[in-house]
């Protein structure tokens, strides 16, 4: 099960392609992601919101607490519910994303 969560946990991350994709043309970006563990909390996510970057992008750096699989887990689940939240609803307010993300994690049960 660890090394399925690790490739899915890879598969999940925006890149730096995918990132530039989604801001605007000649704008200078980096992208530095260095966790402490292959799989872990520590996740980087960019979105188009309502899946149309003229409508704006959100990009989040986050880090689920915990360690390997549980974070890699909880890492995934938040990475699928921005998609959600932005990209498929067109959520783009901080403090909302915030709050619905913190709803929806409490509402899951426990991971283990």
């Amino acid at each position: 099960e660890y090394a399925r969560l690790v490739r899915r946990q890879r598969e999940a991350l925006s890149g730096p392609a995918q990132l530039r994709a989604l801001l605007p043309a000649g704008l200078d970006t980096a992208l530095f992601f260095k966790p402490r563990a292959v799989l872990s909390g520590d996740f980087f996510w960019a979105g188009a919101v309502g899946r149309q970057a003229s409508q704006g992008t959100v990009v989040v750096v986050g880090d689920c607490s915990a360690q390997g699989a549980a974070a890699g887990k909880t890492t995934l689940r938040c990475m699928e519910m921005l998609h959600a939240l932005v990209e498929e609803q067109g959520q783009a307010d901080p403090a909302h994303i915030m709050q619905a993300l913190h709803e929806m994690l409490l509402s899951l049960p426990a991971i283990g």
